[in-house]
């Protein structure tokens, strides 16, 4: 993929690329083998320690996650009788049951018919290995991290402002959430020059390895990545400064940008398996896939059901073992195709859309939703003209929905530094009720933009000490209005709604009780449907009680038709129709 067409997503359009025949030595076949058992492994579900790290049997622990047979390896039986074969194992999935293999001809694969271990194998298509394989990278603190900014100040992000105040990142970052202690991996292809940028402080990033070429180096390909990873990791002060400038990040190269291919796919599972057994919290993935390089191996809308494709279903394990999984829709909305792609389609992934800096649908951000018609997308961030590090020094502004998915990605990783016992499910659905379409999402931006601050208190944190109304939607006020309500927890509410209409003369009447009350609150978040009657409603007026077990007390709001605005009033003034 062209570097000059970062419009387009990496990985969501196609790119023709020759796979003539070649006579080179160094050229082999690729075959995922899938086998049909685990054979003599169920034995090691006792001793997860052997693959599995200390962070990943903690975090299984922690979420009642049972360790099940998708976590045990391979059978090595199987193996050795490949390899006796003649089939050389590139890597193997454990989740797929399966052995990515190469092979010098192509019919060479044929004498597997008759494994009867042997599910079925499927070509991937065709690999040049390289000539040597280059060393484990090394880095050093290449600058300190300037404080002549306050945390959190305009001026603090530089360039970056309007891509974190749009989510309300920087009032995270205000109270200490910046990724201290989470562990991110990030999925792209190649990023490049990354330990020779100083935007970036090095010591944040923990491991890196490349898929594609099997070696820990990942600077010398594509700059696409880099450009991603700044959007969370960049911690320059005055220049630029991301959404989770103090994460620990894990870099995977899992996309050839030369080609498009189910290679690709089962690259990035096996990305996802080893941040996995790592005890990784989160993924950020710019990258999706719907059609390929053979037209055989694409896939059709039918298949963007987030179950199908071999990408959907390693997004899937990675949800259930725990991991937040952030990927990006796709930039496909002014094409033919116009979906999104895998595994974006998958109902637990938190798929991200794009917005310009005014909150509007940016035209290439992929619709939803997936093939089951679940709600897709789930949330947006900023991806037109969004601010990003330049491999080659500085920062520039690209678009595409690969630079609004790590935005977010990296506020959900300061959301999990703030509530680190929440599933992936719990995080997900308070970014998504926190989003300013909450109360209608639809196919372009799903819930909207989201809000992490409200969010964050959603989660149970730094949560007011009473009553607070977020938001009133309506048009004009006729015939009804949608109230978010936040909760504090253990308050029992009942609600009661008052309008004041308009007379011939433009004077406010009588305030008349429009339902009596009832009980809407047990939880930390309402949103309620109030139906009004007449279409001469100007200002609508609420009094909610409020009861906890040591106190009671009544909070009212204002609400203004026209000016759209919000305010606190005292419920006794109204009462007494005392009004203003």
């Amino acid at each position: 993929m062209n570097l000059n067409n970062r419009l387009l997503l990496l990985g969501l359009f196609c790119v023709q690329v020759s796979f003539a025949q070649k006579s080179d030595e160094n050229q082999r076949y690729l075959f995922l083998v899938e086998f049909e058992d685990k054979l003599f492994n169920f034995n090691k579900k006792d001793h997860p320690q052997k693959y599995l790290s200390e962070k990943a049997i903690q975090r299984r622990k922690q979420m009642a996650i049972e360790i099940d047979e998708t976590d045990l390896p391979v059978s090595a039986f199987y193996l050795d009788d490949l390899k006796k074969q003649g089939f050389d194992i590139k890597y193997t999935s454990k989740w797929l049951n399966a052995a990515v293999v190469r092979v010098r001809e192509k019919d060479a694969v044929l004498p597997l018919r008759i494994k009867t271990y042997v599910k079925s194998y499927t070509w991937l298509g065709t690999e040049q290995l390289a000539d040597e394989v280059k060393p484990t990278v090394s880095w050093q603190v290449n600058r300190a991290v300037s404080n002549d900014f306050a945390v959190g100040s305009k001026k603090y992000y530089g360039a970056a402002w309007r891509q974190i105040e749009m989510i309300k990142g920087h009032e995270m970052h205000k109270l200490g959430y910046q990724g201290q202690g989470v562990d991110m991996a990030i999925f792209d292809a190649g990023f490049h020059n990354y330990t020779k940028r100083k935007l970036i402080a090095q010591d944040r990033i923990k491991y890196t390895y490349d898929l594609v070429k099997m070696e820990n180096e990942v600077e010398s390909d594509d700059n696409h990545g880099y450009q991603v990873m700044s959007c969370i990791l960049a911690n320059s002060p005055g220049t630029m400064v991301g959404t989770a400038p103090k994460v620990n990040a894990y870099l995977f190269r899992t996309e050839d940008d030369a080609s498009e291919t189910l290679m690709e796919e089962l690259n990035w599972v096996k990305a996802a398996e080893i941040a996995d057994s790592m005890g990784i919290a989160i993924i950020s993935s710019s990258l999706g896939y719907t059609e390929h390089d053979k037209k055989e191996m694409g896939h059709a809308y039918e298949d963007m059901n987030g179950e199908t494709t071999w990408i959907a279903k390693g997004a899937n394990l990675a949800v259930s073992k725990g991991i937040l999984v952030v990927n990006s829709m796709g930039n496909a909305g002014r094409s033919e195709w116009r979906y999104l792609g895998s595994p974006a389609d998958v109902q637990t992934v938190l798929s991200i859309a794009s917005v310009n800096k005014m909150g509007e649908k940016s035209g290439f951000s992929s619709f939803g939703p997936n093939a089951l018609n679940q709600q897709k997308p789930n949330v947006a961030a900023l991806g037109s003209y969004a601010v990003v590090g330049s491999s080659y020094g500085g920062i520039t502004k690209a678009s595409g929905t690969s630079f609004s998915t790590p935005i977010v990605a990296g506020m959900v990783a300061c959301l999990l530094q703030a509530h680190p016992e929440k599933t992936p499910d719990q995080i997900n659905k308070a970014v998504m009720q926190s989003g300013h379409q909450r109360f209608h999402p639809d196919d372009g931006l799903g819930f909207g933009i989201p809000n992490f601050l409200q969010a964050h208190q959603m989660l149970g944190g730094s949560k007011p000490q009473e009553l607070q109304m977020l938001e009133v939607r309506s048009k004009k006020c006729k015939n009804q209005i949608d109230v978010g309500l936040y909760i504090p927890n253990n308050f029992v509410v009942t609600q009661e709604i008052y309008a004041q209409g308009r007379g011939f003369f433009g004077l406010f009447g009588r305030l008349e009780k429009m339902n009596e009350a009832m009980d809407i609150a047990t939880t930390s978040y309402v949103y309620k449907k109030i139906p009004l009657e007449g279409n001469r409603v100007k200002r609508v007026n609420f009094i909610y009680s409020i009861k906890t077990d040591k106190t009671s007390f009544q909070k009212g709001f204002s609400y203004h038709c026209k000016s759209k605005s919000i305010a606190a009033f005292n419920p006794t003034a109204l009462i007494n129709g005392e009004s203003k």
